[in-house]
């Protein structure tokens, strides 16, 4: 078996993933950020439909 821990996940969200957080980046973070959820791409493509479907862009 291959060693998989380097690899990237697939995922529809790839402008908000992240591997780890840099010491410094994660120390900022905590300043301005309340709260960091994780979510499954499933979650994220329903939220987006209820996002859309009650905007003006979805009709």
């Amino acid at each position: 078996m291959g060693n998989n821990r380097n690899k990237t996940p697939t995922t529809i969200a790839g402008g908000a993933q992240t591997q780890h957080l840099e010491y410094y980046i994660f120390f900022y973070y905590t300043k301005i950020v309340y709260n960091i959820l994780i979510v499954s791409d499933d979650e994220l493509i329903s939220h987006i439909r209820v996002f859309y479907s009650t905007s003006k862009n979805g009709g």
